[in-house]
């Protein structure tokens, strides 16, 4: 059995749980996710699992690592692209002065 098959299916259940706990996206057939999310999981999962040899431990980790980034939303799987979250921009402690510079 080919060790990515358990991080792809993670990722599958990503993406179905997504679609139903995302109530604000407007989608063909409410709360079901777009099948191009799974088809970008088929295509990347896919050709990582011909990775053979030597290459197959680094293809499942990451493989994992495309579930992490899935997971905490640093990665979108149907644009490819890395998310453009900035991260907090209010930090406990700080204070913005005038000119929005930190104190």
């Amino acid at each position: 059995m080919n060790p990515l098959l358990l991080p792809w299916l993670a990722e599958i259940v990503l993406i179905t749980y997504r679609g139903f706990a995302n109530k604000e996206d407007v989608r063909p057939v409410a709360f079901l996710p777009v099948p191009a999310d799974y088809a970008a999981s088929f295509i990347i999962f896919g050709a990582l699992s011909f990775a053979g040899g030597g290459l197959r431990k680094p293809a499942v980790i990451f493989g994992w690592g495309v579930v992490v980034a899935t997971f905490l939303d640093l990665w979108d799987p149907k644009t490819g692209k890395i998310s453009s979250h900035q991260g907090p921009t209010n930090v406990p402690g700080q204070t913005t002065q005038q000119g929005g510079q930190t104190a």
